[in-house]
């Protein structure tokens, strides 16, 4: 009984990480890859084009409302937004699916200032790939994808930052 604790914890990692490897892969081949041009919907109803064409770096978010994760990550990104370690104008939320009165009444409802535009019918993130949310890319000055993460760790803002204090 002493040990099966520790085993159930193994199988769980294990468990996790072997459902995980399909995403880690597909994030890792990502890297260096072009970033497509992805059409999308500012919440107004207008075109929007994702990457824009100001050659400067970019952060894209992939989430959506119900996503816990997504929410926490958000809140990361307003903070070093508010901090002044993440320009605002370039981070890029992109909601998958729903209503853009609804994405926009949660962006204010948590005083997102950040850009949001919304994905309606799934094209843009079936076009990379993205299955899990929160899904992020961070997009070089060049246009390549410098980084690719599903999910949230702890390090991960650090990273977010130093992608803009870099670029």
């Amino acid at each position: 009984m002493k040990h099966l604790g520790w085993i159930f914890t193994i199988a769980l990692a294990l468990f996790v990480l072997w459902k995980r490897i399909p995403e880690l892969s597909k994030n890792i081949s990502a890297e260096g890859q072009i970033f497509p041009k992805l059409n999308l919907a500012h919440l107004d109803g207008s075109p929007a084009l994702l990457p824009d064409s100001s050659d400067e770096a970019t952060a894209v978010l992939f989430w959506t409302q119900t996503c816990g994760p997504c929410k926490f990550e958000m809140e990361r990104i307003q903070r070093s937004i508010d901090n002044g370690r993440i320009p605002a104008n370039r981070v890029v939320a992109v909601h998958i699916g729903g209503v853009a009165s609804e994405v926009n009444s949660h962006m204010q409802k948590f005083k997102f200032t950040f850009n949001a535009v919304i994905d309606p019918e799934g094209i843009a993130s079936s076009t990379l790939g993205v299955t899990m949310t929160p899904t992020m890319y961070l997009i070089s000055k060049s246009g390549t994808v410098a980084w690719a993460s599903t999910g949230i760790g702890p390090t991960d803002i650090f990273r977010i930052e130093r992608h803009f204090q870099n670029n």
